[in-house]
């Protein structure tokens, strides 16, 4: 039998890929590291890790094997230099040194066997914030779930 792969493992591989391949990132971070921070105080320039859910793409008629399709938003925040923040097309400027390398690093990757590549797909529109922007990156992973009979 082939080993399952892990439903929600994508995580730690996506934040692994990008801890390596995107320097200009100060901090690569997970959902639940974002809880409790406020947004004055948070790592910046930095990439947020979140996961957007799934849905089904087709189901075995047993209902023991499924393709699911992830959808993964990795968000790109910069700060103003500014108190009150830069205006937002010196932030989108300087987060083009996140932006680039995350589309470089995830579009087409494919992080485990059995998977297809990433691929990048529509995405929320940009949040400028307390001198803050935040720029969302949306791709989906499909991901085959298969179960071992009872």
């Amino acid at each position: 039998m082939i080993p399952p792969i892990d439903f929600l493992g994508l995580e730690p591989l996506i934040i692994e890929r990008l801890k390596a391949t995107v320097p200009a990132a100060r901090a690569v971070l997970a959902a639940e590291d974002l809880a409790d921070v406020q947004e004055r105080s948070q790592v910046a320039p930095a990439l947020h890790v979140i996961y957007g859910g799934y849905r089904v793409l087709e189901a075995t008629d047993t209902g023991r094997a499924a393709t699911t399709e992830q959808t993964w938003i990795v968000v790109a925040v910069v700060k103003g230099a500014g108190q009150r923040g830069d205006a937002p097309a010196a932030l989108r400027a300087s987060a083009a040194a996140l932006v680039s390398p995350v589309l470089s690093a995830l579009m087409g990757w494919r992080p485990a066997d059995r998977m297809r590549p990433l691929k990048l797909a529509n995405g929320p529109r940009p949040v400028f914030s307390g001198g803050f922007a935040y720029f969302p990156l949306t791709f989906t992973a499909t991901v085959p779930v298969q179960v071992e009979k009872q």
